[in-house]
């Protein structure tokens, strides 16, 4: 008897998977970088612990999202447009929460020593 390997066909969406990956990271640094400001009088290394976490899935949220465009623009003749839109908003919706997060919780400085 002979077992053949199960043939998977490529997935429909390829660009779906990082842009989905983009907002969970998003969304992760922006729940982690403001629990690292309320953590301040926690443990000792609790709030940097936090706060190098919620920037680490921020990098990895804006890696995610540049892979998911460069997805997106490679196949976008074989997408449908359902699944070009959806996979659309993920990117966006990734873009503008690490836009917010990075605008509320900078990266270096506060900018109360200008002046």
């Amino acid at each position: 008897m002979h077992l053949a390997a199960p043939q998977h066909a490529a997935p429909a969406a390829p660009a779906r998977v990082p842009a989905g990956m983009a907002s969970v990271g998003a969304a992760l640094a922006a729940l982690l970088l403001p629990l690292a400001s309320l953590a301040m009088r926690a443990p000792e290394g609790a709030a940097e612990l936090l706060w190098v976490a919620g920037w680490a899935c921020a990098a990895w949220a804006a890696i995610a999202a540049v892979s998911a465009v460069v997805l997106l623009v490679r196949e976008r003749t074989a997408m449908s447009r359902r699944t070009t839109r959806t996979t659309v908003q993920l990117i966006g919706f990734a873009v503008a929460l690490l836009a917010v997060t990075a605008w509320l919780h900078p990266f270096a400085g506060s900018g109360g020593g200008a002046g």
